[in-house]
């Protein structure tokens, strides 16, 4: 175990409400993503539900992990803008 103190800091007011609008923002567009992603994969597919989504900066990856798949998972990817199923790990 680590002698480190693990510092807590509590956003507060106009600061905690500003945080909050980044994430509702971030969120309805990787969504947005997701949905798009999946159209292009499966285009037969009814809507599916997003179990959990990754976003990897620079040359950037969105990994989407989709609840009523099996386990599957799909990517979106830019450079060089396209959507992909996953590769293995990832």
């Amino acid at each position: 175990m680590s002698n480190e103190t693990q510092t807590t800091v509590q956003l507060r007011d106009r600061e905690l409400d500003q945080m909050r609008k980044h994430v509702r923002a971030a969120e309805e567009n990787l969504r947005e993503i997701a949905r798009i992603t999946g159209s292009k994969l499966r285009p037969h597919s009814p809507h599916r539900d997003v179990k959990q989504m990754r976003f990897i900066f620079d040359n950037v990856r969105v990994v989407i992990d989709w609840r009523k798949e099996g386990g599957t998972c799909d990517v979106y990817e830019d450079p060089p803008g396209i959507c992909r199923q996953c590769e293995a790990g990832e």
